[in-house]
């Protein structure tokens, strides 16, 4: 396991080490948070490598942009929030820019029932990798729910209601996450966490094993509009209408996909000790009343549910805070 500190020092400042992405070979990508602020660094050989901000030569369009870094992923993508306040440059190497681009056109028709952040073009910062959209107004579901003060039933009717509204949804063009691909994103990760944690790997293999099985077993050929990354962080509740954040993966996929991510995150918060029980469970019996409501197979939704609890255990594995829940689930 590659022995990341929670917590490092640098300049005089004490930074967490909020999470890591697993590299085959060489250096590992890694994000430092200090109160608001965030660093992109390696680590390597037992060492922490921290460039100075904004210099990220796979992230040319980064260098000497204004404003406050939000997250930092080294080598592959960043999030600035302008000096205002009123826009987001997300920051790719220059050619993904036009997937990015791409992505946010075919996931237009979320906007008949989600507030979307606006594209505003500009091919200039656009070939240096920097795509620009407006900010949504507006608190994460992960802050709202965390909150006891704020009505637990409010955004998540209010997420039902546009969830079962936008049922059934052609995906206009988007690419076919089926299955299979899903069964292809947990084997990747999963090969990930066996480098990481050898001892756990026998019981990763069943896993892996099982979940494929559950997936590729009898697919459904009902592919809808999807986020593909739908959870608490991804939605914004303004007391009104929510915002959907963050389409790069907009796909078509079978619906019982976005509904078990979701569902999952929720349980994962839970063990994270960030939500209230008592909350969690109006989430998830909005979660359920909608997957009754589109006619989800409760067959299709146990087995994507699986897969996002292995993939979860994973990733979460390259988070020093949440190795030890990452291990423990990967080991039962």
């Amino acid at each position: 396991m590659i022995a990341l500190p929670e917590r490092v020092r640098h300049e005089g400042v004490e930074w967490t080490v909020s999470r890591a992405w697993p590299a085959a070979e060489g250096p590992v990508p890694v994000e430092l948070r200090a109160a608001d602020r965030v660093r992109g660094a390696w680590w390597s050989g037992g060492r922490l490598a921290v460039p100075p901000a904004g210099d990220d030569p796979a992230l040319p369009g980064l260098r000497g942009l204004a404003g406050d870094l939000v997250s930092h992923r080294p080598g592959k993508r960043a999030v600035v929030r302008t000096p205002d306040g009123a826009a987001y440059l997300k920051v790719v190497r220059p050619k993904k820019a036009a997937a990015v681009i791409a992505a946010s056109d075919h996931a237009a028709a979320f906007g008949a029932a989600f507030a979307l952040p606006e594209l505003d073009r500009d091919g200039e910062a656009e070939a240096r990798g920097v795509v620009r959209f407006s900010a949504l107004p507006g608190t994460t579901l992960h802050a709202w729910v965390a909150d006891p003060a704020g009505d637990p039933h409010a955004p998540w009717t209010a997420w039902h209601e546009s969830w079962v509204a936008l049922a059934g949804t052609d995906a206009a063009g988007a690419a076919v996450h089926d299955a299979a691909a899903e069964a292809g994103v947990v084997a990747d990760w999963a090969a990930h966490a066996t480098r990481a944690l050898p001892v756990a790997g026998d019981a990763i293999r069943r896993r892996v094993d099982a979940v494929q099985e559950g997936l590729l077993g009898h697919p459904s050929s009902r592919h809808v509009l999807a986020h593909r990354d739908l959870h608490d962080k991804q939605l914004l509740w303004d007391g009104e209408r929510l915002g959907l954040l963050d389409v790069d993966t907009v796909s078509a996929a079978e619906p019982e996909l976005d509904l078990a991510n979701l569902r999952e995150h929720v349980d994962l918060r839970v063990a994270q000790g960030m939500w209230a029980p008592a909350r969690a469970d109006v989430a998830r019996t909005w979660i359920d009343r909608t997957a009754a409501a589109i006619g989800a197979d409760p067959e299709r939704t146990a087995a994507y549910a699986a897969a996002t609890r292995l993939r979860l255990a994973c990733l979460y594995l390259f988070r020093p805070r949440w190795r030890g829940w990452a291990e423990r689930a990967l080991l039962e």
